[in-house]
């Protein structure tokens, strides 16, 4: 116990350190490899998912990362054999690494990445290392502060692979429009602005299968009825017919993961839906 007390208190050491300097600790390339990808959902919400190997341990046993934002939850610091000891002073999370730890996943939520206005959604961020992008389902892209590396298609999700640097990435949601003539899940369309016109990237059916046509058209905004998802259903169904129920209870009740709950439960309180009241360690939701 002594021994791990002291080491605790170095590592505080060194966060405090970190709090009082103009700067943080860098990791390096040669040191570390990482494989980033953000998937934002309709409701603003970025997950990100962060796989990293450690190529050459530091003799302190610790890694510093950046995170794109010290306004985060569900914070997970995990590798194979399990949760990875961790601190964090500010965006900086210090990581205790050794053989059985050089390969971890740094996995959080946040808002913070995007803003919006009206129908037009901004994701504004600052990468540390090439990442790759999902957007939400039907995004149409209309801004691009600068050229991205690749931009492809997950079904209807736009994928944007990007260097690091500050990037600013307009849209608008379309996902709402019913489905129509190629707009199947097996023909799924990549919708990308490029000032008033509009590239529509869509695979080709039949004999031409493989390919791909580009149709460039005069913009065309089309105002979207907002329905709640199914998810938001459920667990909206759920809190009226229990009239107060903690969120682990909707998990269990539902089958749902952890982290969809918590994303349901905030956007149906944002909506005025449902209230959610602190209590001890758990958090109760009630109809609004």
């Amino acid at each position: 116990m002594g021994i791990k007390a002291l080491r605790r208190c170095i590592i505080l050491l060194i966060i405090l350190f970190l709090s009082l300097s103009s700067s943080t600790l860098s990791h390096g390339e040669a040191q570390l490899n990482a494989s980033v990808k953000l998937t934002v959902y309709s409701d603003g919400f970025v997950l990100v998912e962060a796989q990293y190997k450690v190529v050459e341990p530091p003799e302190n046993g610790i890694v510093s990362l950046h995170l794109l934002t010290s306004a985060f939850d569900n914070l997970i610091v995990s590798s194979s054999s399990g949760p990875v000891a961790y601190y964090i002073s500010g965006d900086a999370l210090l990581v205790e690494v050794n053989e059985e730890t050089r390969d971890f996943l740094v996995l959080y939520e946040t808002q913070e990445l995007t803003r919006k206005e009206g129908r037009y959604w901004e994701l504004v961020i600052n990468l540390t290392s090439q990442a790759e992008i999902l957007l939400p389902e039907g995004s149409l892209v209309i801004y691009l502060n600068k050229q991205p590396n690749s931009i492809t298609a997950s079904g209807n999700r736009p994928v944007l692979t990007l260097d690091k640097g500050e990037w600013v990435i307009g849209y608008v949601l379309e996902n709402n429009h019913p489905v129509g003539a190629g707009d199947e899940g097996n023909n799924p369309q990549l919708r990308i602005m490029f000032g008033d016109y509009m590239l529509l990237v869509f695979p080709v059916i039949g004999v031409a299968a493989g390919l791909s046509l580009m149709v460039i058209y005069k913009r065309i905004v089309v105002a979207r009825s907002r329905k709640l998802s199914e998810d938001e259903l459920r667990v909206l169904s759920l809190v009226k017919s229990k009239g107060r129920i903690s969120e682990a209870e909707i998990r269990s009740e539902l089958r749902l993961p952890k982290t969809t709950v918590w994303r349901v439960v905030r956007r149906l309180e944002r909506k005025r839906l449902v209230k959610v009241r602190k209590i001890g360690n758990r958090n109760e939701v009630e109809p609004a």
